[in-house]
Parts: structure tokens; C-alpha cells; sequence
């Protein structure tokens, strides 16, 4: 079986570290989707074009869409850059590929997509009338209210099992609407029908990895559309979408 763990890592968001307990010699593989000539053991650096002003959407795509480098591997795992993995751990969290296309975690805090989509405005982690947005279109879209959520910080992913059109729809809904793609994860699957396997516990604190604090200063376009972001556009945003899940809860 070959494996591999791959990462992206652009506009010097996170500093990625060596795995825990790695060892000289194995045969997983390890890649890193940069913009910049970034080196960390024993990651493979692969120069990539910076292309989206928000410097995650650059990581989203190789996060949801993968690379024709990675398309011969059996079982890969994507972790968000600021996740220090735990070699010895690797064989434990490979398991999970057995049975499903896509493995993650459930989210340790929130099982709604609207619950989810208000912390999110709440706290800033994109404008929130576009969160807003996103809401609607998927409320309309029949989006049921506690549905599950997911913490996608970790991915294991099954190439031998069809995933069907799972992970562009994926990257078409978060590339279009909110930078959130724990928001649209699941609309793709409500929307799609396709199970995934989970791994019960917290993303931020697991035996497998170590989660470490983003370094950036901002969130997204904080030169643009960001700076618009008041909080009485956040105040609508946020009572707007809880309006959303009372009537999804009551249509339900």
C-alpha cells in the first residue's frame, strides 16, 4: 500500500513542523504545496502559484482537489499546516481508510451547519455577509439543521474507493461562497448523499497530533473587503442565520 501525508502551506500562514517521533528510512511519502521555498523534514517541497488573495483558498484547493504528484498513492492524509502529525500514530489513523473515501473528525463543539455558520460571523473567520449568503442559498437549498459537522483539519482519504464528484463539488462551493469549507463540507454531503467514516474525539487535542496556533495576522482580505466588516453587519448576519435554523428546525 502506498501512502503519503501532504500538506499546503502558502503566504507563510503556519510554521510547519518535522513530525513527532519521525524516522529516517520510511516509505511514506511526505509533500508540502508552497508558494515560497520553504524546507521542513521530511517533506517534499512543491512549488506552487500563489493565485487567491485569501492564502487559505490557495491551500483549500490542493486540501479538497489533491495533485497529479499524489494520484498513484492507495490511502493519503492532508493535515492543515499548523497540525504536527505523530509518526508512530500513522498506522492507527491509516485504519480509518479501510472502509470509507473520506475520513475526519467530528467537529468537538457544534452538530449544525447554521450553529456553525453563526460562530463563524461571530468571530470573524470571513465576511459575514458572505456567510450570510451562503446560508440562504443553502437553507433554500433544503440544508437540514443538525445534520452533523466536521473539523477538517485532518483528512484520510481512500483513493481506491469511488468518491464520485465529492471533492469538486466540494472545492466549487467553498471557492464560490465562504472560506469555511467546514461550512460546505457538509452541504456536499446532504447534498450528495455520500457517507464518510469519522474519528470520534477533538481535532485539537488527540493522540495522533499536535495542534498548534496559526501564525498570520489576518483573515483573508483584510485590505479589502474585510475592513467593511462591521459589527452591525455581523450583528444582522449572525441573528439572520439563527432566524434560518429556528425555521429550519421548524420546517424539519
Amino acid at each position: 500500500m502506498k501512502i503519503a501525508i501532504y500538506t499546503a502551506n502558502f503566504g507563510g500562514k503556519d510554521a510547519l513542523l518535522t513530525p513527532l517521533n519521525y524516522l529516517d528510512g520510511s516509505d511514506i511519502s511526505f509533500y508540502l504545496f508552497t508558494d515560497t521555498d520553504l524546507n521542513v523534514y521530511p517533506y517534499e517541497t512543491v512549488i506552487k502559484p500563489l493565485i487567491f488573495k485569501d492564502v487559505s483558498k490557495n491551500a483549500f484547493y490542493y486540501k479538497h482537489m489533491g495533485d497529479p504528484i499524489l494520484k498513484d498513492y492507495d490511502v493519503l492524509i492532508w493535515h492543515d499546516s499548523n497540525i504536527q502529525l505523530d509518526f508512530d500514530k500513522l498506522p492507527k489513523l491509516i485504519e480509518f481508510a479501510h472502509n470509507s473515501f473520506l475520513t475526519m473528525y467530528v467537529h468537538p463543539d457544534r452538530d449544525d451547519f447554521y450553529s456553525e455558520a453563526m460562530t463563524s460571523v461571530r468571530i470573524g473567520k470571513d465576511f459575514s455577509l458572505r456567510i450570510l449568503k451562503q446560508a440562504l442559498i443553502y437553507f433554500f437549498n433544503g440544508m437540514p439543521a443538525h445534520a452533523g459537522m466536521y473539523a477538517s483539519g485532518i483528512l484520510i482519504k481512500n483513493q481506491n474507493i469511488d468518491s464520485g464528484n465529492f471533492y469538486p463539488f466540494w472545492w466549487k462551493q467553498t471557492l464560490k461562497y465562504s472560506r469555511r469549507d467546514q461550512l460546505s463540507i457538509v452541504y456536499v454531503i446532504h447534498k450528495t448523499g455520500q457517507k464518510i467514516n469519522t474519528i470520534k474525539g477533538n481535532v485539537f487535542k488527540n493522540i495522533y497530533s499536535i495542534y498548534h496556533a496559526h501564525k498570520y495576522e489576518y483573515y483573508i482580505e483584510s485590505k479589502d473587503i474585510m475592513r467593511y466588516n462591521y459589527s452591525i453587519l455581523k450583528k444582522f448576519s449572525f441573528y439572520a442565520i439563527k432566524v434560518l435554523r429556528k425555521l429550519r428546525k421548524m420546517i424539519q
